[in-house]
């Protein structure tokens, strides 16, 4: 079974045997592994073993986790993606038998947007392909930044309950939901290039057109006067300006 996602800086694939290499650093780090129950793997026949076992779900559930490959080196990453859970191995808490969107990756990715992008990837895929009727997500409370990926995207936060001696926060996203949100950051999206746009114009009618500048500089000046709050703003932009020219 292969997949295949293309996003703007990485490409998600099936997870190969040959990703041994790559599946033995991600899961041996002690890092990684901080919220996960702090065992990391100790040989390569154990990575050969996760690899193995991603793939079986491929062909028995019809999805599993992604090798993520970051397109400007070529460089296995790690995973990203949607596992059914399934049987009493996968339970979370009193959670069972449901799709949970997740990823996990190299320590030297952190901190580059990687799992928000990946994510809403999946999410796309997930409720577009597979049709998946609520998507999950699960992190424990103290990782923040999972945490803060998850309601990123979208997932409702619903509750907390205790899995393996930790306190873990979980998230659904419904279909119904979802479309809703896709809706929202499209007219989100339009709204802001419309605004660029007008603000683009009206910079270069500014540039260009003397009398248009000095309504315009007439019409902020009054406004700098009699508008608390515009004044206060005003004041405040220069004083970031300000200090971001003094730091070049």
């Amino acid at each position: 079974m292969k997949f295949y996602i293309e996003t703007e800086r990485l490409i998600l694939r099936e997870i190969l045997e040959s990703d041994i290499e790559g599946m033995y650093k991600l899961d041996s780090n002690p890092e990684v592994h901080k919220y996960l129950g702090k065992k990391p793997i100790k040989t390569k026949l154990q990575a050969e073993e996760a690899i193995s076992f991603i793939r079986q779900q491929y062909e028995e559930r019809g999805i599993g986790r992604f090798a993520a490959i970051e397109k400007s080196s070529g460089d296995f990453m790690g995973w990203s993606g949607i596992k059914f859970n399934t049987g009493d191995k996968e339970v979370i808490g009193n959670k069972r038998d449901f799709y949970d969107i997740g990823y996990r990756f190299i320590p030297r990715y952190w901190g580059k947007g990687y799992a928000t992008e990946s994510s809403l990837a999946t999410l796309d895929f997930g409720f577009k392909k597979l049709n998946i009727e609520t998507m999950c997500g699960a992190a424990e409370i103290e990782n923040m930044a999972s945490n803060k990926v998850l309601q990123k995207i979208g997932l409702h936060y619903l509750e907390q309950f205790p899995c393996d001696g930790e306190l873990v926060n979980w998230y659904e996203l419904s279909l119904d939901q979802y479309k809703k949100l896709k809706l929202r950051r499209y007219n989100q999206k339009r709204y802001q290039e419309k605004k660029e746009k007008i603000q683009t114009y009206n910079r270069e009618r500014y540039q260009k057109d003397e009398l248009y500048k000095e309504k315009t500089l007439a019409r902020s000046k009054n406004r700098y006067h009699t508008d608390e709050e515009y004044r206060k703003k005003t004041i405040e932009n220069a004083k970031l300006r300000y200090k971001k020219n003094k730091n070049k």
